[in-house]
């Protein structure tokens, strides 16, 4: 019984953190690498600019999200064979993290 709860357990926790890690990756990409948060300390007064950049603001997150969805299927391989063969290492998921960020540098040089 205990086996079966561990696995169940499992089958809920590993997607959970899937989706927790493209969460935490799309917020790195979107408030850190573009800035977005400069744009709102430099916004003028008037609301139809505020407007415009939250709008900006949703339109990147799920641009992020489809663009770089890519990485995330790579990654997903890695994560699964982590799984199945129960590779605890940090080396591993270091690499498959450097694997995966080279394969979306590949597919997508001009962004």
């Amino acid at each position: 019984m205990d086996s079966v709860f561990r696995l169940l357990l499992r089958l809920i926790l590993i997607p959970a953190g899937y989706v927790v890690a493209i969460c935490a990756g799309t917020a790195v990409i979107l408030f850190g690498q573009w800035r977005i948060g400069t744009l709102f300390a430099t916004a003028p007064e008037s609301p139809d600019t505020v407007v415009m950049l939250v709008d900006a603001l949703f339109t990147a997150g799920f641009l992020v999200v489809f663009l770089v969805s890519t990485m995330w299927l790579v990654a997903a391989i890695g994560v699964l064979f982590s799984e199945m063969f129960a590779v605890r290492s940090w080396m591993f998921h270091v690499a498959n993290g450097a694997a995966s960020a080279f394969v979306g540098a590949q597919l997508f040089p001009t962004l």
